[in-house]
């Protein structure tokens, strides 16, 4: 069960882009993931557990939902990546994106949005054919993109 907090500890910081590294973060979180989904089946012959039906997990002021969440993780129960599909949501305060489905890789600190990727931060606003999301870099890179920005007055000008 410790492999499933820490896939969905991972699902959960993906909205996370306050000062400081998004690791040190995590380690000095300690709040509880909190997880709801009518379904769980986990495989340990295939190292694999799948929360499905109105997943829902919140931690902190994250929510991610979907309609399937699928954890990967190795023998000694490390989680090497995770796909979530099916209306995927992720929100925190004014931030959220959405996609058709994300996968996350733990070697790489990259998470993947395809599918409609979807991403918005107040009134800024961005789609495209794949968003990707470097966790080490805290970079996002828009691939085929379309934004609207809202360009704040700079107040008074003479």
């Amino acid at each position: 069960m410790m492999s499933l907090f820490k896939v969905l500890l991972s699902v959960l910081i993906l909205q996370s882009p306050d000062a400081g590294s998004l690791k040190d973060q995590i380690r000095e979180d300690k709040s509880p993931v909190e997880i709801k989904a009518k379904k769980l089946k986990i495989e340990n012959k295939n190292r694999k557990a799948t929360f499905s039906e109105d997943v829902i997990a919140v931690r902190s002021d994250m929510k991610m939902t979907c309609n399937q969440l699928t954890a990967y993780y190795t023998e000694n129960g490390n989680v090497d990546r995770f796909e979530c599909t099916g209306n995927v949501v992720l929100k925190k305060g004014e931030k959220n994106a959405t996609s058709d489905k994300a996968l996350y890789d733990n070697a790489k600190s990259l998470v993947t949005m395809t599918g409609n990727p979807y991403y918005s931060d107040g009134d800024n606003r961005f789609w495209g054919e794949i968003v990707e999301y470097d966790l080490d870099r805290d970079e996002v890179n828009v691939k085929n993109i379309k934004a609207v920005i809202k360009i704040k007055d700079g107040g008074d000008k003479k």
